[in-house]
């Protein structure tokens, strides 16, 4: 049997308070943000195959190998692989706040 709790007690659904927001957290998912975007516009701005290959359209100059190279190395899928960890630890605070206010947390995950 389940206890009934008054409305007042349960939190609502909504975005975290200032005062309670991790600084670190929101800095590092901004960064990652940028990261995406890097590797985005390069998608964007030109055809697939160029994404792995640059010399699909012929020789490139060395500001435009330099550049691809660049994002290549210091970009290419670790920019994704931070913001899905960030999107991770997200989700582990998101249930210690629930448990911490007495409230199941599973159902707020899977709505």
């Amino acid at each position: 049997m389940t206890q009934d709790r008054p409305t007042a007690l349960i939190p609502t659904p909504g975005p975290t308070p200032a005062d309670q927001r991790l600084l670190t957290l929101d800095v590092l998912r901004g960064v990652a943000l940028l990261g995406i975007l890097v590797m985005n516009i390069r998608s964007f701005a030109d055809v697939e195959a160029a994404y792995m290959n640059p010399l699909v359209h012929g020789p490139l100059g060395p500001l435009d190998h330099a550049a691809w190279w660049l994002t290549s190395v210091l970009a290419d899928q670790k920019f994704m692989a931070m913001f899905s960890l960030l999107f991770g630890a997200g989700v582990v605070l998101m249930y210690q706040r629930r448990d911490a206010d007495g409230l199941p947390s599973a159902g707020l995950h899977y709505r």
